[in-house]
């Protein structure tokens, strides 16, 4: 009977600092200053709103895509060592979240600065003449952003790897597949509810990045959030940024049932609800 009301101090919590703020600033869209849709109008039509929107797609779509392919890489290397061998790495991963965003993307800034140790070893090697800065565009955010997300692939892919019965992959080695084939039937399409968990995540926090875009990247890598900020703090038009939230929100909400739909929430939160 106890257990029963457990759920409650966890619900009261994200009712108090999540859903009331979340939703006091959403309904700023449509009541600032009086019932409104003209910020939602401003929005659609607005060009700055379309090339933000592609430049923030763009982004997120190349960091997930990199992510998954590195991450699934690593996942599957890591989980085909002893198990103390793969905690100890899988603890080195998780730390790397636990580093302040601010340090490791000013981090990226020395390294791919004019005097830094990259551009200093491109010149070195000939690839360019002189030394040139490598930040402010598209590939520095691309770099920072799957520096910084790389960890949500990795982590839960290694468990949809970790879960595969070792004894298919004897059975298709005796029974004379090819190592393409073990990957392409049964590895890949096993692992696959690991790896979408990674891409849902991954992709999501691109959407709503703001930190990596803003410190390494331009004019022509603004995001939505950027937009977001320079309306609040800069046109302190709060109704206008709640729209551009209110889209980010949308579309995270689709993402998250088509992949509801698809795999199931068991496999988001690793236990069947």
């Amino acid at each position: 009977m106890v257990r029963r009301w457990f759920w409650i101090p966890g619900l009261g919590f994200l009712v108090l600092f999540f859903l009331l703020p979340v939703g006091a600033f959403l309904l700023q869209s449509v009541l600032d200053p009086g019932p409104t849709f003209m910020h939602f109008e401003r929005l659609f039509e607005g060009r700055a709103f379309w090339v933000s929107l592609g430049n923030t797609f763009r982004i997120s779509i190349t960091v997930t895509l990199i992510c998954a392919v590195i991450g699934f890489l690593i996942a599957l290397r890591i989980a085909t060592l002893q198990r103390p061998y793969a905690n100890a790495l899988l603890v080195l991963i998780v730390m790397t979240v636990w580093i302040s965003l601010l340090v490791r993307n000013y981090a990226w800034m020395v390294l791919l600065g004019r005097e830094g140790i990259i551009s200093t070893s491109l010149v070195a090697l000939g690839i360019f003449e002189r030394k040139t800065s490598l930040l402010f565009n598209e590939a520095a955010v691309v770099l920072g952003m799957v520096h910084v997300l790389i960890p949500y692939m990795i982590i839960p892919t290694y468990a949809a790897v970790q879960a595969i019965d070792p004894a298919l992959l004897r059975a298709c080695d005796s029974l004379g597949a090819r190592p393409a084939q073990v990957f392409s039937r049964v590895l890949l399409p096993l692992s696959l509810p690991g790896l979408a968990t990674g891409c849902l995540l991954v992709f999501t926090l691109s959407l709503g990045f703001y930190v990596t875009p803003a410190i390494l990247g331009g004019r022509g890598q603004t995001t939505l959030t950027m937009l977001m900020e320079i309306e609040v703090n800069e046109q302190l038009n709060w109704g206008f940024a709640a729209a551009h939230a209110a889209v980010l929100i949308a579309i995270t909400a689709v993402l998250f049932f088509a992949y509801r739909s698809k795999f199931g929430m068991d496999r988001l939160w690793g236990q069947e609800l």
